[in-house]
């Protein structure tokens, strides 16, 4: 098994990056509307705390983790885009490729959210 840490599932143009210490907050609020779960509370590790962050790592309750793929789903679908350029299964992981506060002219940045 390969594990994608550090934000390196999306490389390339329209890959994601690091991000900004003051935009965690509003990208994981953005978030919160589309999986319907917290998650601002159920960081792990720097996320949030250095001055950047390759990725986003999220404690999820395991019961949520088909809700919350179905939800990124319809929102991935509903505007056609293609699934395999924003949402990952990894073991017990989901990985989406998450505009930075909602709007894709901030970038992108990898969202793992830890079931």
């Amino acid at each position: 098994m390969i594990i994608h840490e550090g934000g390196n599932i999306w490389t390339g143009e329209g890959g994601t990056k690091r991000i900004n210490k003051a935009d965690v907050e509003p990208t994981l609020a953005w978030l919160e509307k589309i999986t319907g779960v917290p998650h601002s509370d159920f960081k792990l590790g720097t996320t949030g705390i250095k001055d950047t962050s390759g990725d986003l790592d999220i404690a999820v309750n395991p019961k949520d983790k088909e809700q919350i793929y179905s939800k990124l789903m319809d929102w991935i679908n509903e505007r056609n885009l293609n699934p395999k350029e924003w949402i990952k299964k990894f073991g017990v992981n989901i990985s989406f490729k998450t505009p930075i506060k909602g709007d894709e002219g901030n970038g992108f940045v990898q969202t793992d959210l830890m079931f």
